[in-house]
């Protein structure tokens, strides 16, 4: 049996254009799946530290504040007995939760505040009335100058009472304060 160039060109030519059409179907079928994860969100990490108290903190991201100690137990940052204990209402993303097994049950003993930037990186808001300048230096776009700017207007003009008031430091404006919109809050000063 003799195959003619012909046919083996056209054979070259279906393949190519059964690839090409296999392709884009694929790239639509991906473009498609990014659109509707952009459209869905998924929901936010509870992430915060657990420190049993004589341990060693560690971060923990649950799915909720429900799950967290189990999550914490599941990473090996608490014990077993923690696992069935529920977080008190003063514990929110970016915290820092003592526990204390050494009962018959896990109880958590304390509530802290993670160092800044351990809490920016569980998703916690700076509050922009209570940061120091160092922390205020770890915020995107920030640096050491804007921070020490902030915290003299903080000082000489009293507290900021909402993100957009930022905007009265010297080298901060719109753009900036909508750029730090995630990354900081304005809650009551010290």
């Amino acid at each position: 049996m003799t195959i003619s160039n012909r046919t083996i060109g056209a054979a070259v030519a279906v393949t190519i254009l059964a690839a090409t059409t296999i392709a884009t179907r694929l790239h639509d079928g991906l473009d498609r799946a990014r659109t509707s994860a952009r459209r869905t969100p998924a929901p936010p990490l509870f992430c915060a530290g657990v420190q049993e108290r004589t341990a060693e903190p560690g971060l923990v991201c649950a799915a909720g504040r429900a799950s967290f100690l189990t999550e914490a137990v599941r990473a090996g940052f608490a014990p077993s007995s923690c696992a069935a204990a529920t977080l008190p209402e003063g514990v929110t993303v970016g915290s820092l939760v003592v526990v204390d097994a050494r009962g018959p049950a896990c109880a958590v003993v304390e509530v802290r505040r993670l160092p800044a930037a351990t809490a920016l990186i569980c998703g916690a808001r700076l509050e922009i009335n209570r940061a120091t300048e160092a922390e205020l230096a770890l915020l995107p776009g920030i640096g050491e100058v804007r921070a020490r700017r902030i915290v003299e207007s903080r000082v000489r003009d009293g507290p900021f009472p909402d993100v957009e008031s930022l905007d009265r430091v010297h080298g901060i404006g719109p753009k900036t304060v909508e750029a730090l919109r995630s990354w900081i809050a304005a809650g009551a000063a010290p």
